[in-house]
């Protein structure tokens, strides 16, 4: 495999895995969001539920990005440049 192959491949696999990363990051604060969303509604429905500022929602919605981003690194390590022997596909071929 020449060197601009290699090159490709640890470019493929990191954009990947960083739009993995991403996306779910934007899951887990939407998930978070969502809560927020149900708590409002809930008060608006005349049930006694705390109701959170925004600093609260702030650190809500930022503890479970975080989570959320921990668990994705556990689960799916960064990819290493050494690890170029496979397209990060089944069946990729450049």
């Amino acid at each position: 495999m020449s060197g601009t192959e290699k090159v490709w491949y640890a470019r493929r696999r990191f954009r990947v895995w960083g739009s993995g990363l991403l996306a779910t990051v934007i899951h887990g604060v939407a998930a978070a969001g969502g809560s927020f969303v149900g708590l409002a509604t809930a008060r608006g429905m005349g049930v006694d539920v705390p109701q959170l500022n925004l600093n609260q929602l702030g650190v809500v919605l930022l503890a479970s990005g975080l989570s959320s981003l921990f668990a994705y690194l556990r689960r799916s390590p960064l990819p290493s440049a050494a690890d170029d022997t496979k397209p990060p596909f089944p069946g990729n071929k450049p």
